[in-house]
């Protein structure tokens, strides 16, 4: 068993990681959290018994051409003999309909360390091949006027490659019971080019924080599970942006009740003096078959 100093020092480390810096980037974000757990954190890999598949899709503005479209599957599995998950993650966001592409696909490892009987504390990594893909093609800057002062349509995106591969990494560590859990995620560790053109463009880190705690109202008796009620929270920043999403579930079987609040402040570029923030409210109720507990 890992000493609690090892552990400590494991935290720190991870942590020192925040004090890098980077210009500014946005990475796609998701409402239902839990619905893609290893994209919030590497340390819920293998979180269950057995494997687990989880597919997350996403068609922003459905009804307007060319707008966003993000996809993220993973699959997980829990190796007991070894206290450890691995997994596997494929994640797409497709902006302007091809315009502007971000894939990668990552190997995730987390391992388990018993503290005590109630409490565990899971660090994780993830190793991923990135790439980005733009079509300059349908893409257009703005009107001109050329020599003979007439006004024309640019031509396509003035790019010097349409395609970028990179190697990234992602660290976390969650500390978690049977009634409450709370983790740091930090993004993107590898310092790497993104641009298409010869202006150097660094992907920026990426900081989350998320907890919660779960209240038991309602033992369950003979097979009927426990009815509870879990509040959680998950908090994003990178560079200017920075997001904070709270969360009510309700789990009363086969229901669970899922409904919560997003607050995102957003800073507009420095010299503006502009700042703007949205609100957004959501439910959603999903139904589940057979039985079983889950982190929320």
């Amino acid at each position: 068993m890992i000493q609690r100093n090892n552990i400590i020092h494991l935290i720190i480390l991870i942590l020192s990681i925040v004090g890098m810096d980077g210009v500014k980037a946005q990475d796609a974000s998701f409402s239902q959290n839990y619905a893609s757990p290893l994209y919030l954190s590497p340390s819920f890999t293998g979180l269950t018994e057995g494997s687990r598949m989880s597919l997350h899709y996403r068609d922003q503005w459905p009804n307007i051409p060319g707008t966003y479209r993000t996809m993220a599957f993973s699959y997980d599995h829990y190796l007991a003999d070894y206290n450890s998950g691995i997994g596997l993650q494929f994640y797409r966001d497709d902006s302007g309909g091809g315009l502007l592409v971000k894939q990668n696909v990552g190997l995730l490892y987390a391992y388990e360390i018993y503290v005590n009987e109630d409490i565990m504390i899971r660090p994780g990594l993830q190793f991923k091949l990135a790439q980005s893909f733009i079509d300059p093609n349908k893409g257009y800057t703005a009107k001109a006027y050329n020599p003979a002062g007439e006004l024309i349509d640019l031509t396509a995106l003035p790019v010097d490659r349409d395609k970028v591969n990179n190697f990234d990494a992602a660290a976390s560590v969650m500390l978690y019971s049977n009634f409450y859990w709370g983790g740091v995620t930090i993004d993107h560790l590898v310092k790497s080019d993104e641009a298409f053109t010869d202006v150097t463009t660094d992907t920026n880190i990426k900081f989350t924080v998320f907890g919660g705690f779960k209240w038991v109202y309602k033992e369950g008796r003979r097979r009927m599970p426990d009815q509870s009620v879990s509040f959680a929270f998950n908090y994003r920043k990178q560079a200017d942006f920075s997001q904070l999403d709270l969360g009510a579930y309700w789990m009363y079987n086969p229901l669970n009740w899922d409904c919560g609040i997003e607050v995102c402040p957003q800073k507009m570029p420095r010299d503006s003096g502009i700042r703007m923030q949205l609100l957004l409210f959501w439910v959603f109720i999903l139904v589940t078959c057979g039985w079983g507990t889950h982190l929320t």
